[in-house]
């Protein structure tokens, strides 16, 4: 643990080695390793129209933040989010039992204890409420539209930065950008791979 909040392992691993050598773990999560080793026991991949299908679904980091969460947030489903270091723009946003709930918060098996806590009748509401409010969220905040506005703001607060990029702008990239817009973009011809330079010194002779 590399703070008493942050799990620094990676968690698909550790609950893949859960979900194979515990039948608990087998119980409450349907969890497997669609690719691997050669002794790795594979599992066939779950589409997203599918998801759908689970009361709770795992949205668990990789070497980045993962990001269908947005998607994931729009199924219906409640997301049971690893709390992480890694983030996205919008994740600041979201609030811990409003939104989703965290696991990997205390230590990497309070998700066993999250699905036994929460799965619970009189917990029903609740779990109800925590998956419109991200699904609200994601349609406001998430759609192509929100998420073209943020960058569009994006890169003008990071143009104000440089204040001489305006010809520079102009003279090379607005082109791009329209001939991108109008369907004439051409892909550049692939730069030739140059020749390998000669060793230095004299040639010597191969045995």
């Amino acid at each position: 643990w590399g703070s008493p909040q942050y799990y620094v392992g990676c968690s698909r691993f550790t609950l893949g080695d859960f979900h194979q050598n515990s039948s608990a773990w087998r119980e409450v999560m349907d969890f497997g390793y669609t690719a691997g080793g050669p002794n790795t026991p594979l599992t066939t991949p779950i589409t997203h129209a599918n998801f759908t299908r689970w009361k709770f679904l795992l949205n668990l980091d990789g070497f980045t933040a993962a990001y269908r969460l947005g998607k994931l947030l729009l199924t219906n489903s409640v997301v049971l989010k690893e709390e992480s270091y890694k983030i996205e723009y919008y994740y600041r946003s979201l609030k811990p039992y409003e939104h989703y709930i965290p696991v990997f918060r205390d230590n990497a098996t309070d998700l066993i204890d999250a699905v036994h806590h929460w799965r619970r009748p009189e917990q029903q509401d609740a779990l109800r409420a925590i998956s419109e409010r991200g699904a609200a969220f994601a349609a406001k905040h998430l759609c192509p539209r929100a998420r073209m506005l943020y960058w569009q703001r994006v890169l003008v607060e990071f143009k104000k930065l440089f204040p001489d990029m305006d010809a520079e702008i102009e003279a090379r990239w607005w082109p791009y950008v329209q001939s991108k817009l109008d369907g004439t973009w051409v892909a550049p011809p692939p730069s030739p791979s140059p020749s390998p330079e000669p060793p230095a010194g004299p040639a010597r002779r191969l045995l």
